[in-house]
């Protein structure tokens, strides 16, 4: 893989081939547009990653990933990318971690598996992250990938809730408010409620409207 890029780079370096290298050497159409410098930039940096990404560097396995599933600089590649996060989720990445969770789960790039997904988001979750949190909890909610469970819900609903994330304290206060997987508790829901509509979610603004509240 590595004499691969090298060949590209001398190339573009002596001249051998056109600057604006195609589909079949590795670069997408978007590496197409711009000088014969930013070829090379693109081309060089592309080979650095890929060497250190072989080399066991998570970072560098993480930003491939990302490269892959966006189509920036190299053709886009949902498999690529997928190969790239779990190379770096192994390492304990928990971006890659999420986002190998979130192909799974969506299938893109792997087959779809909700089991797989769950075991990715559970350990981003575990790492403190909390777009991963709010996914596992409404993986518990609904039974997807993992046995229904309200309490795990609710548990991982407050995690992500205590970081910041609106929806899952939106998700939260409705537990409160229902009783599920915790004891009904309005003053708890109206907490929470507030809480989301001040991190802009429509749907608590919209609740709070309705209750007469602020």
């Amino acid at each position: 893989m590595f004499k691969k890029f090298a060949v590209i780079l001398c190339a573009v370096m002596f001249g051998i081939v056109p600057a604006f290298a195609d589909g079949e050497n590795g670069l997408g159409a978007s590496s197409a547009v711009g000088s014969p410098v930013d070829t090379l930039m693109n081309v060089s940096r592309l080979y650095s990653l890929q060497k250190k990404a072989e080399d066991g560097d998570s970072e560098a396995q993480f930003t491939l990933g990302n490269m892959y599933r966006n189509g920036e600089t190299v053709t886009q590649n949902l498999a690529e990318a997928a190969r790239f996060y779990a190379m770096a989720a192994d390492k304990g990445h928990a971006y890659a971690q999420y986002n190998l969770a979130q192909m799974y789960r969506k299938g893109g790039g792997v087959k779809q598996d909700y089991q797989e997904s769950a075991k990715w988001y559970t350990k981003a979750a575990k790492q403190g992250l909390p777009e991963a949190q709010y996914n596992l909890a409404l993986m518990y909610y609904s039974g997807e990938g993992v046995a229904k469970d309200y309490r795990k819900a609710f548990d991982w609903y407050t995690k992500a809730a205590v970081k910041g994330h609106a929806q899952a304290q939106y998700n939260l206060a409705l537990m409160y408010e229902n009783g599920e997987g915790t004891a009904a508790n309005h003053s708890e829901y109206m907490i929470w409620l507030r809480e989301s509509a001040r991190n802009g979610n429509d749907d608590a603004k919209n609740a709070l409207k309705m209750s007469g509240r602020k």
